[in-house]
C-alpha cells in the first residue's frame, strides 16, 4: 500500500498530463485530501466544484483554484487547492491555523483512519467564526462554543 497522498498527487500528475497532451478544452477536475486524519463530512467549496468530503478526506478542484471548507454557516479560511490540505494551509494569521485545529478536533467523531464531522454539528453553526482571534478568545464566540461545548 502506497502513501495515498503520493497516490493522490501521481493521479492529479498523469490526468494533467492527458490533458495537456489531448489539448483537451478544459481542465481536468482535480481531486485533493483535507488531511490530519481524512475528514468525512466537512462542507468544501472552489469557484466550481462544491460538496462534501467522502471518508478520505477527499474534495473536487481544478487546478490554480482556492477552496473553503465549511461546517453549516461557518466557513473555514481559505486555503489552495491540491492534493493535500491541512489546518496549516488555512489562513493568513497565525492564530487561523491553529483555531481551525482545535475546532475540528472538537467536534469529529473519529473511527479507524477518519475523522467525521457529525451532521447535528452543522445545525450549531449558525453564524459566522473568527477564526482569526487569539485561540483563548476563539472558544468563547457563541457558534464556537456551542460546537465545542
Amino acid at each position: 500500500m502506497g502513501n495515498t497522498v503520493v497516490d493522490t498527487h501521481e493521479r492529479n500528475i498523469q490526468r494533467w498530463l492527458h490533458h495537456v497532451a489531448c489539448r483537451v478544452a478544459t481542465p481536468p477536475i482535480l481531486t485533493g485530501r483535507l488531511v490530519t486524519l481524512p475528514i468525512r463530512g466537512i462542507g468544501y467549496r472552489t469557484s466550481t466544484q462544491r460538496g462534501v468530503t467522502n471518508g478520505h478526506g477527499e474534495f473536487r478542484y481544478l487546478p490554480g483554484e482556492r477552496v473553503t471548507f465549511f461546517i453549516g454557516n461557518a466557513d473555514f479560511p481559505v486555503a489552495s487547492a491540491g492534493p493535500a490540505v491541512t489546518p496549516y494551509d488555512m489562513g493568513t494569521t497565525r492564530n487561523e491555523p491553529i483555531n481551525v485545529a482545535r475546532l475540528l478536533h472538537s467536534v469529529r467523531t473519529e473511527s479507524i483512519g477518519t475523522l467525521s464531522i457529525p451532521a447535528f454539528v452543522t445545525q450549531w453553526a449558525s453564524s459566522p467564526i473568527d477564526f482569526a482571534v487569539a485561540p483563548c478568545v476563539f472558544a468563547q464566540q457563541p457558534a464556537v462554543a456551542k460546537m465545542m461545548g
